[in-house]
């Protein structure tokens, strides 16, 4: 049974790696870090659509999601978590980051519940 877990996440772990090298062949296969507990190592950005995985970082982008729905908007400031709905809001997140701080990025008086998760 053991190997065939094993063998199950192997094959798995290939089809990702073929994936990413027919939709990314720029990058070398090499350069990925492909982890089970994304949580062990930190980083600067981190972009996802669970709490969980944005532990260990400094900018927190999260994706917009029914499952987020019972997050406050005052657990997001006080853990510094930014919602986007897309790669363009997140994209909005990293230039304002990096040329005016991540307060600006942020209007939290648009973070109601209604405009959150319904517009």
């Amino acid at each position: 049974m053991e190997k065939d877990i094993i063998s199950a996440e192997e094959s798995l772990k290939n089809k990702f790696q073929q994936y990413l090298q027919q939709k990314l062949p720029f990058i070398n296969l090499s350069k990925y870090i492909l982890l089970k507990m994304k949580k062990i190592m930190n980083f600067n950005i981190r972009i996802d659509d669970r709490l969980s995985g944005l532990e260990n970082s400094n900018i927190k982008s999260l994706f917009d999601s029914w499952s987020n729905t019972t997050i406050t908007n005052e657990e997001l400031k006080k853990n510094n978590i930014i919602i986007v709905k897309n790669w363009y809001d997140v994209e909005n997140v990293l230039k304002k980051n990096r040329y005016g701080g991540l307060e600006d990025a942020v209007d939290w008086n648009k973070h109601t519940k209604y405009n959150r998760w319904y517009n």
